[in-house]
C-alpha cells in the first residue's frame, strides 16, 4: 500500500475513536499517554462525567469501595454542615463567592439551579452533589468551591422560660446561653431536673436520647463539664415546680417566698431559734455550725451559744440531738473541731436560761 494511503487510513481510525468516545477535547499529553486510559478507569468506577450525574452519596461510595480517602480534607472528615450556617459557594462559570444560608430544613437554593441538600454534608461531599448538577460544559472549566463564612445552629427552648421558641445561636454557644436567648429561666423552675432532647439519625433508625442538665450543681460547683455540648436542632426543656398548681393565672414570673422555691426540702439545711434570719439553707461541703449561722444572719443577744442543738434523721427515721457548745470552741479558738453540719440537718439555738433566785438576808433577785 502506498504511503501516502497509509497515513490517509490512520487519520482516519484516529477521528473515528474520537467521534466513539464522546467527543473528548483533552490534548494528548506531551509524555504520550493516553488520556482514554484516565477516561476508561472513570468508566470503571462509574464516575464517567459525560453519564448522567450521580449524587454525592453515590460517588463517596464509589470512592470508598476503590480505598480512596484522599478526596477528603482535614476539614471534610470533621465538620458537617447544619441548619443555620452561612456558606460562601463559587460555580465554575462565576467570578466572585455568593453566600448562602443553610435554611431550617437543611437546604440552600442555587439560582438557575434549585434546592441542594446541605445539612448531613462535609464541605467536600456539597461541591461535589453542586458538581454532578452542572451541565457538562461547566464541568470541564473547574471545580465547585464551598467554604464556611459562620457556623450556627438552631436550638429550640421550651418550658418555664422567659420567651420560649427556635433560636439560631452561634456554633460555640453554650446551654445558658441559650437560656440568655429565650428571655431567662423564670423563678419557680427546677433548676436540677432540665431535660435535653436529641434526635440522632443512622441509617436504619431514629433515635431521640434524653438528657438531665442539673443547672443547680453547674451553678454551686462552677464546673463546666457538668453542661453537655449543644447540637443543631436540640430542644430544651424547663420543667416548673408543681407548686405553681395546675390553674393558669398570668404569664408573669413568679416570686414565692424563698422556702418554697424547692419541691423537695429533705436535703435542705434548717436554722431556727435565736438568729437573724430563720430560714432553709442548701447544704455546702464542708461547712461547719459557725458557717451556717453566720449564713443564717447571726445569733441574737440573747441566744445561748452553749446549747446549741443539732437534730438529725437518721435512716431509720429516728432523731439524733446534740448539744453543741459553740462558746467553748470559740473562746479557746477551736475551731478546726467545730462540728459540720450536713444536709438534712437541723440547727436550733435556744434563748439564754434564766434562773432566778432569793438570797438569804439580802432579799436580792439574782440572774
Amino acid at each position: 500500500m502506498p504511503k501516502k494511503y497509509l497515513i490517509s487510513f490512520l487519520i482516519a481510525i484516529l477521528f473515528a475513536s474520537i467521534l466513539y468516545a464522546g467527543g473528548i477535547e483533552v490534548p494528548l499529553p506531551k509524555n504520550g499517554i493516553d488520556v482514554l486510559d484516565k477516561e476508561n478507569d472513570l468508566i470503571s468506577a462509574g464516575l464517567n462525567r459525560l453519564n448522567p450525574p450521580i449524587s454525592a452519596e453515590e460517588y463517596k461510595s464509589l470512592q470508598f469501595q476503590e480505598g480512596n480517602l484522599d478526596f477528603l480534607s482535614a476539614e471534610e472528615r470533621t465538620y458537617y454542615i447544619t441548619g443555620g450556617d452561612i456558606l460562601i459557594i463559587k460555580l465554575p462559570d462565576e467570578k466572585e463567592f455568593t453566600e448562602f444560608e443553610v435554611n431550617f430544613e437543611g437546604y440552600i437554593t442555587l439560582p438557575k439551579m434549585g434546592n441542594f441538600k446541605a445539612e448531613g454534608l462535609t464541605i467536600g461531599e456539597l461541591e461535589k452533589s453542586i458538581f454532578f448538577s452542572l451541565p457538562l460544559y461547566l464541568r470541564r472549566q473547574e471545580e465547585v468551591q464551598v467554604q464556611i463564612k459562620e457556623k450556627r445552629k438552631y436550638i429550640q427552648v421550651l418550658g418555664y422560660v422567659g420567651t420560649p421558641g427556635w433560636y439560631l445561636l452561634p456554633e460555640n454557644a453554650g446551654i445558658q446561653g441559650a437560656f440568655v436567648a429565650a428571655g431567662g429561666i423564670n423563678d419557680g423552675s427546677i433548676w436540677n431536673e432540665i431535660n435535653l432532647y436529641r434526635t440522632t439519625y443512622s441509617l436504619k433508625s431514629t433515635e431521640q436520647k434524653l438528657i438531665v442538665v442539673d443547672m443547680f450543681t453547674f451553678l454551686k460547683s462552677t464546673d463546666y463539664n457538668i453542661l453537655p455540648q449543644l447540637k443543631s436542632k436540640d430542644i430544651i426543656v424547663v420543667p416548673m415546680t408543681p407548686l405553681m398548681g395546675t390553674v393558669k393565672r398570668s404569664l408573669g414570673a413568679w416570686t414565692p417566698p424563698q422556702e418554697r422555691l424547692e419541691t423537695d426540702t429533705e436535703d435542705k439545711i434548717r436554722v431556727a431559734g435565736m438568729v437573724g434570719n430563720p430560714s432553709l439553707l442548701e447544704p455546702i461541703k464542708g461547712s461547719n455550725l459557725l458557717d451556717i449561722l453566720i449564713s443564717a444572719g447571726g445569733t441574737s443577744p440573747d441566744a445561748d451559744l452553749q446549747h446549741i442543738f443539732l437534730v438529725k434523721k437518721l435512716k431509720d427515721g429516728k432523731y439524733r440531738t446534740k448539744v453543741v457548745d459553740l462558746k467553748k470552741y470559740i473562746e479557746d479558738k477551736n475551731f478546726q473541731d467545730i462540728p459540720y453540719v450536713g444536709e438534712g440537718e437541723t440547727v436550733y439555738v435556744p434563748e439564754k436560761r434564766r434562773h432566778g433566785y432569793i438570797k438569804h438576808g439580802k432579799g436580792q433577785l439574782i440572774s
